[in-house]
């Protein structure tokens, strides 16, 4: 759990850096996807129920068993469409409103 922690920190602070590049509303567009991407979990084996980053099992799955398989990506695959329609949404009435 202090694992989640320390890197849910170093995620919240990379999202940050990298958002900082861009300005205006972009700044906060590119800090939640970046957060999203970062942080989205999955499992690491089929049956088992411990969890990690979905973008590090991809990789690491790919890279030391090179098996290119998307079973790692299927909670990123349903996480960004939900941010994306949140973020929409959040960004609508907010120029319709305020």
């Amino acid at each position: 759990m202090l694992y989640w922690l320390i890197y849910l920190i170093a995620s919240l602070w990379v999202s940050y850096l990298l958002a900082n590049i861009f300005t205006g509303r972009l700044r906060a567009f590119i800090f939640i996807v970046l957060l999203t991407l970062l942080i989205t979990p999955t499992t690491i084996e089929l049956d088992t129920i411990s969890l990690a980053p979905a973008l590090a099992v991809f990789f690491l799955d790919l890279i030391l068993e090179q098996n290119l398989s998307t079973r790692s990506l299927r909670p990123l695959f349903l996480s960004l469409p939900s941010i994306f329609a949140i973020l929409g949404i959040y960004f609508f009435v907010r120029k319709r409103f305020f």
